[in-house]
């Protein structure tokens, strides 16, 4: 039980084929703290530096799993993440860096890699899901050129309040669930970001996911040993 709700045991779960071994990155999310301070003062080259050092210090403590392919995952902001690392993996081996790692390939899903990119995609994604019409999805490629986020043309702006409203209460992470969504701790800016993007996290307790936020939980933390440190914790429960 978790913060009230009943997580099941999924008989499918992927630890039966596979070892996981999830990383909270950068510094400051999820259980992951720093002694110094100016350790939370990060960037992308940084964190991949940092993401890198632990895989290798990982194999060495547990040379045994050296054998095991190693795929390496992310999803949303791990667009940036998970080929970067890749690249530095492969990089490595060709430089003979030791352990030795039996690299073979990763994954990203619902990936993040160009805000532009993915804004855009957005009108198309929804009609091709049937969220909006044949004709409002014809008026806005008409209207809009493509550019239907950072458009100034007045017909445009129109068409993408309708397309809003069409799609606004919507989680285009499972268009057949309602969406859950939680701003607990959030920045303006990302709140803000949210509003553009659109996406919700499901929070059907029985179905795909389960969602449940604790800020700074005091018996989460202190099992952490980061009480200090904490800030959210997000925990999903999927049935893939």
């Amino acid at each position: 039980m978790i913060n009230g709700v009943k997580v099941n045991l999924n008989p499918f779960r992927w630890t039966k084929v596979s070892n996981l071994v999830v990383m909270d990155s950068p510094i400051g999310t999820g259980f992951s703290y720093a002694d110094n301070s100016e350790c939370y003062e990060t960037d992308d080259s940084k964190t991949i530096a940092d993401l890198y050092a632990f895989v290798l210090k990982w194999f060495h403590e547990y040379p045994e799993f050296l054998s095991n392919p190693l795929y390496i995952t992310g999803c949303s902001y791990g667009g940036a993440y998970v080929p970067t690392l890749s690249v530095k993996i492969v990089k490595g081996i060709e430089e003979g860096v030791k352990p030795n790692l039996n690299f073979k390939g990763y994954s990203v899903g619902n990936e993040l890699t160009d805000y532009d990119i993915l804004l855009e995609s957005k009108v198309p994604f929804a009609h091709r899901m049937g969220l909006i019409s044949d004709k409002l999805y014809e008026d806005l490629r008409i209207s809009c050129q493509g550019n239907y986020w950072n458009s100034i043309h007045p017909d445009c702006l129109r068409k993408m309040e309708a397309f809003k409203k069409n799609t606004g209460g919507i989680n285009v992470e499972h268009v057949l669930l309602p969406h859950c969504h939680v701003d607990m701790g959030m920045s303006r800016s990302t709140r803000y970001a949210e509003e553009r993007f659109q996406m919700y996290d499901g929070c059907e307790e029985n179905g795909y996911e389960v969602e449940c936020v604790g800020t700074n939980d005091i018996g989460v933390s202190e099992n952490a040993n980061a009480y200090q440190h904490v800030r959210e914790i997000y925990c999903y429960v999927s049935h893939i």
